[in-house]
């Protein structure tokens, strides 16, 4: 549930409400992420996935969700990859195996 500074508590990982943003992977409309970390509201620059799909997105400077570009990725360092390895397998495993939607499908 939301309070009115756009913060919402789910499954122990504090969630923020942003602009709404089409998911580019499924077409889902996306307006809150969460951060199973707790490092605080997004940036821009930060990644995330998509619950619906799997997508990997990353927020801009209004805070608007966009799938990154190969060039983005690869400037990453590997250390960032490997969680986001991770992070996409464990959607994957809840998913029951679904494939994810986007390009890049995989990090």
């Amino acid at each position: 549930m939301a309070d009115r500074r756009g913060t919402a508590e789910r499954g122990g990982a504090k969630g923020w409400k942003h602009p709404v943003s089409l998911c580019p992977g499924c077409g889902a409309t996306i307006n809150a992420s969460s951060d199973p970390h707790n490092r605080g509201r997004p940036r821009t620059g930060d990644l995330t996935l998509a619950l619906c799909c799997g997508t990997l997105l990353r927020f801009d400077k209004m805070l608007a969700l966009h799938a990154p570009t190969m060039e983005e990725l690869q400037q990453l360092p590997q250390s960032t990859l490997e969680e986001l390895k991770e992070q996409q397998e464990r959607w994957r495993v809840r998913q029951s195996g679904a494939r994810i939607l986007s390009l890049p499908p995989r990090v």
